[in-house]
């Protein structure tokens, strides 16, 4: 549900939710010696709601949206190395995103977001893999008359809890956070025809989301799309 106030471009906006997810192949029927599925596991069940008010500013050329929102989940599957199983009771993630977009220049666009969450299960304890902190900064511009565009990305995601599951039970480790930088651009050749570079992680930061398994390091595209039409 929406509804815009035209006087001064003001939108306020909500949403209500209530979805399932269910346990996948691997869950229910395991693949192989070293986990054992469960197929009595149960869909997890969730219900969920946000509220928020998004601005424009400066004849539109400036927004910015701030959300907050709740959900409840029940049989959460959690898997504990060896197999998976639904949590009882309820788990709880709520919190407040803001994003903002400017373009001080007619081909430059900054846009920028962050999401505080606060997770806990029927413990009362932190959800594993869900960071308190997260946020991103972007920024893009476009020259040689729009054929040609340039873009810089900042993705940061704070610290947060895994399991270990090389103890039994498993325990609960940190994760550190950390910073990516991603730097592409693209040039239009001709029509339907363009050629794009893109390098991502250029510090070569160490991202680690899940225990003892770091993500990819400095990485470069170079490509070629090509487009088609009807006509």
């Amino acid at each position: 549900l929406a509804y815009l106030y035209a006087e001064t471009d003001t939108r306020l906006h909500g949403s209500f939710g209530k979805a399932i997810k269910n346990p996948t192949l691997t869950e229910l029927f395991g693949f192989g010696p070293g986990f054992t599925g469960n197929p009595n596991l149960q869909p997890e069940s969730a219900i969920g709601w946000d509220i928020g008010i998004e601005q424009n500013f400066w004849d539109k050329r400036a927004s910015i949206d701030v959300t907050y929102f709740d959900s409840t989940i029940e049989d959460l599957i959690v898997g504990t190395g060896n197999t998976a199983f639904n949590a009882t009771g309820e788990n709880r993630i709520k919190g407040l995103e803001v994003a903002g977009s400017i373009r001080p220049l007619p081909d430059l666009r900054l846009t920028a977001s962050y999401t505080y969450t606060d997770s806990e299960d029927s413990n009362g304890q932190e959800l594993i893999r869900r960071p308190r902190h997260m946020g991103s900064l972007n920024a893009n511009y476009r020259f040689l008359d729009g054929r040609a565009s340039v873009n810089l990305g900042l993705v940061h995601k704070g610290k947060q809890d895994d399991l270990n599951f090389a103890t039994f039970p498993a325990t609960r480790v940190g994760l550190d956070s950390y910073t990516a930088v991603n730097l592409g651009g693209s040039y239009d050749i001709t029509e339907g025809v363009s050629l794009f570079a893109r390098a991502e992680n250029l510090t070569d930061a160490e991202q680690i989301d899940v225990f003892e398994t770091r993500g990819p390091g400095l990485t470069a595209f170079v490509g070629l799309r090509i487009g088609f039409s009807p006509d």
